[in-house]
């Protein structure tokens, strides 16, 4: 088997055996106490929708100070008003009360939420941690196939630079080799014309004023 195959099957038992049983349980915990939280706002807020109901239905709300005399002076019983008054009171600070409790609510969710990318997180660098192997095996592989198509290009500019030929090509390979060295997926300042490529183009060395020759023994880079 090849380094890529080994880290293939290497990588594929450990990702099927690994076991995230801690995260997903700590994940499930979070989201109950979430899903608690919800339902105590929802409740909060329904009784607030019940608050706005019965004040609408007072007959005499916020009266306070000259509405108060006035209402008196209309001859409304003192208890009636009073009354009203008292109850407007005691609505006005339960809905108080159940805004702030929201808002604690509403904190407390947000807290929980804020605690499962980490556990997302702590997940994904053990999935990180296992697929390692497989991510140098394809690093190599790609760094070899670079090497591959590098060594073409060279020879396309050598065929280009001395015979005329596949000049075309030549510039369809240079935007892949700018890519790699762009990318750092090879380093360095020249690429050598392959042996036999040049062995090949030597055979034009001596052909006559016709073709003056021209050699090519390495090439630099292309850029974007």
């Amino acid at each position: 088997m090849t380094d890529l195959s080994n880290a293939l099957a290497t990588v594929s038992a450990d990702l099927q055996s690994l076991d995230l049983t801690p995260e997903n349980e700590a994940i499930r915990l979070i989201e109950a106490e979430i899903a608690r939280l919800n339902q105590a706002i929802g409740a909060a807020q329904h009784r607030c929708g019940e608050i706005d109901a019965e004040q609408s239905e007072l007959r005499h709300p916020e009266l306070q100070g000259a509405a108060i005399a006035n209402a008196l002076l209309a001859e409304i019983p003192a208890r009636e008003v009073s009354a009203n008054t008292r109850k407007e009171d005691d609505l006005r600070e339960e809905r108080k009360g159940l805004y702030s409790g929201i808002r604690e609510l509403r904190e407390r969710v947000r807290a929980e939420e804020q605690k499962l990318p980490a556990i997302r997180q702590q997940a994904l660098e053990r999935v990180r941690s296992l697929a390692a192997p497989l991510v140098a095996a394809l690093q190599d592989e790609a760094q070899d196939a670079a090497a591959r198509i590098t060594e073409a290009y060279a020879a396309l500019a050598a065929l280009s630079f001395t015979a005329g030929a596949g000049r075309l090509e030549e510039r369809a390979a240079s935007a892949a080799v700018a890519g790699i060295f762009d990318g750092r997926l090879l380093m360095g300042h020249a690429v050598p014309v392959p042996d036999d490529i040049d062995a090949v183009l030597s055979q034009l060395a001596n052909k006559g004023a016709a073709l003056p020759f021209r050699r090519l023994s390495q090439i630099s880079p292309p850029t974007r």
